[in-house]
């Protein structure tokens, strides 16, 4: 930002603070006149205003942006790039700007590029504040990302850009003290996986519990800003709407991992169909001394069938069982989710902060379950058969499954098995 220009009557020297609105002096490099504003988050200073032609741009200032130009649009072809385009709600101009048909993630409705070469004295914090403010990601491009001797530059290593969307998410310190109890879910894991994102742009305050911040807390705060690939959001099992994050984080990890099941459950659900039959889906899990217990789901290609959970104790076997219903999947993946998520608490925190509390309750099919931390690193989940179940029985059975962090692998893949048979028998070509 300039904050020297001339007057234009007698050729003296003026600051920005010593000219009026809309009054117009020289600028001191190519003559071209020159106006002041100022923002909320930025300081009055000089600047060509649109329409009068006049560039202070010095030749190599021109040579790197042309270079960037044909760079970009071999890096984004399915976008429009052009030089000195102003971003939509903010006053400024981007050297380049790559923009996008539709808002993709995660990087907003397009990307602002600012070329920076030695002379340069932009505000980077205030600059890239301002684009993100705007919905739009931005890239810095210094002489050192080009190739080439200066000024003779000749191709440019583009670097990835600063994305819109982790700027809403709260950050911690990773050298604090309290570190031991992060997550270390990363801006990478959580994309496309939480519901209450518009456009990559995610916000904490979807959910419930979590504080506002008054209009008069935010004025003059900027979002921190890094070069960095990937952002550690320092998520805590203590800030507020952590367990939401944490469980849509769970089942994006899981649908990561549908792919190296595809081939075996297509072939199961094939082979079942053409013998008409019913077929199973199930996992045992066993670990030391505690109970073995098994989820094992009949399923049938037409549709329907049973979920089966047996506890094997005391060289007895108890069963409790209830007919499929079409929100199966999303039930075991929650539980998965409840699971995982009391076990990363027990990790990561003392037992005296924890001991007794954060019950959990649910449903899976027409079973009801209540999950609860153990001292040893377990969770229990007392888990109990339908009303009126299939056994003849006075009451209720309970079951007390004891998950520990040995079983997650298993459990994610009984859940990738259930998504995997879902889609494909609710496929158009298989149910034909």
């Amino acid at each position: 930002m300039p904050f020297i220009a001339i007057d234009p009557n007698d050729g003296r020297p003026r600051i920005p603070t010593g000219v009026k609105d809309f009054e117009e002096v020289e600028c001191p490099i190519c003559g071209g006149v020159m106006r002041v504003r100022e923002g909320d988050l930025t300081a009055r200073h000089f600047y060509h205003p649109p329409g009068s032609g006049e560039s202070c741009e010095t030749p190599l200032h021109l040579h790197m942006k042309s270079i960037a130009l044909g760079k970009l649009k071999e890096a984004y072809p399915d976008s429009t790039v052009n030089i000195e385009i102003r971003a939509k709600d903010v006053p400024r101009r981007a050297d380049v700007y790559v923009e996008f048909e539709q808002p993709q993630s995660p990087f907003g409705r397009g990307i602002a590029v600012e070329v920076q070469h030695l002379n340069d004295q932009k505000d980077i914090t205030g600059t890239t504040a301002d684009y993100l403010i705007d919905g739009s990601s931005v890239m810095w491009l210094f002489e050192e990302n080009y190739v080439g001797s200066r000024p003779e530059y000749e191709d440019v290593d583009l670097p990835s850009p600063v994305p819109v969307w982790p700027f809403a998410v709260p950050r911690g310190n990773t050298s604090s003290e309290d570190s031991k109890d992060r997550l270390g879910i990363t801006e990478a894991d959580l994309l496309d996986v939480l519901p209450n994102h518009v456009d990559g742009q995610i916000s904490l305050t979807g959910f419930s519990g979590v504080a506002r911040e008054s209009e008069e807390s935010q004025i003059g705060e900027l979002p921190e800003w890094s070069r960095k690939k990937e952002i550690d959001l320092n998520l805590s099992i203590t800030t507020s709407g952590v367990r939401d994050v944490y469980k849509y984080w769970i089942k994006g990890w899981t649908k990561n991992g549908l792919e190296k099941h595809r081939k075996r459950i297509q072939a199961q659900w094939e082979t079942a169909k053409l013998g008409e039959r019913r077929t199973y889906i199930g996992k045992r899990f066993s670990e030391g001394d505690a109970d073995t217990f098994e989820f094992s789901v009949g399923l049938h290609p037409s549709g329907g069938g049973k979920f089966h959970i047996r506890l094997f104790s005391g060289g007895e076997k108890h069963e409790i069982e209830s007919l499929i219903r079409e929100g199966v999947v999303e039930d075991l993946s929650e539980l998965l989710a409840h699971i995982s998520y009391e076990i990363e608490c027990v990790r990561r925190t003392a037992s005296d902060c924890w001991s007794g509390i954060d019950r959990v309750d649910g449903e899976l099919c027409d079973f009801s379950y209540s999950t609860v931390r153990r001292q040893n690193g377990s969770v229990i989940v007392d888990i109990q058969e339908p009303i009126g179940g299939y056994a003849v029985r006075p009451e209720p059975v309970e079951l007390k499954l004891e998950f520990c962090d040995q079983h997650l692998p298993k459990f994610h893949d009984l859940c990738r098995e259930m998504m995997l048979w879902r889609d494909i028998s609710n496929s158009p070509r298989t149910s034909e």
